[in-house]
């Protein structure tokens, strides 16, 4: 539980690092760049606050369960708690900076195209011919 706990947690700052996370291109893509910079912007403040506002509710009880150094009350008793509270705080914290460091190198790079065939992976697919014989 403690690997999944910290895996689940880290892999959103992944998907802002990949810049894989949920964005509506079909509405996005047909906005002029002006318009685009200022969706970026908005989702941006978005983050910051949505950050802000995690870090300032949850800093109490992240401390506590750290200070208490409270365990999970099993027979193995782990400091599950008190080492997963306060790592959300530092991630929550990274993903704002990362959506941040995001929309500073992208506001002047080139608007992008997207279309479905985007998550089309040409080696999976090859792949999938092999496997079932197709040419």
């Amino acid at each position: 539980m403690w690997m999944a706990g910290f895996i689940f947690i880290l892999s959103g700052l992944y998907a802002m690092q990949q810049r894989s996370h949920i964005r509506i291109y079909l509405l996005y893509d047909i906005l002029p760049r002006p318009l685009q910079k200022v969706c970026d912007v908005i989702s941006v403040a978005l983050i910051l606050a949505i950050a802000f506002f995690l870090f300032w509710g949850g800093w109490g009880e992240a401390s506590q369960k750290y200070l208490r150094w409270e365990t999970f009350d099993t027979a193995f008793d782990p400091p599950i708690p008190t080492t997963l509270k306060p790592m959300i705080l530092i991630v929550v914290t990274l993903v704002a900076i990362q959506a941040l460091a995001n929309l500073i190198r992208d506001w002047d790079a080139a608007p992008v195209q997207h279309s479905a065939a985007d998550d089309i992976d040409p080696d999976e697919v090859e792949r999938l011919r092999r496997q079932v014989g197709a040419e």
